[in-house]
């Protein structure tokens, strides 16, 4: 697993919701949605990665991808993302977002 990997498994799960649509991981990346949608779809294939359905689609890292990131040591950096992600964050309606099951 490549660190733009991690990075993008640790965004996911460095949030409230435990999932991030298309358009929000943009805001945090300098890659364009389509770049960024191709390497999810690389991420999902690899079973590290779910689609939840909404009002949009919203990406979800699986109970394997969560196992991985424990085994190589990069799990525990979620916790300062999620602080350093919701001092950030503005207060949005998230409306009837979906969470993962493990949420």
């Amino acid at each position: 697993m490549n660190s733009e990997d991690v990075r993008l498994l640790q965004q996911l799960l460095a949030n409230r919701h435990g999932s991030l649509s298309l358009s929000e991981l943009a805001a945090w990346n300098r890659e364009s949605e389509s770049e960024l949608e191709q390497h999810l779809q690389d991420l999902q294939a690899r079973g590290l990665v779910t689609t939840l359905m909404g009002d949009t689609t919203y990406y979800a890292v699986t109970e394997f991808g969560i196992q991985l990131l424990k085994q190589i040591g990069h799990y525990e950096q979620i916790g300062i993302l999620y602080d350093m992600y919701e001092a950030a964050e503005t207060e949005v309606k998230t409306g009837d977002r979906p969470q993962p099951e493990w949420l």
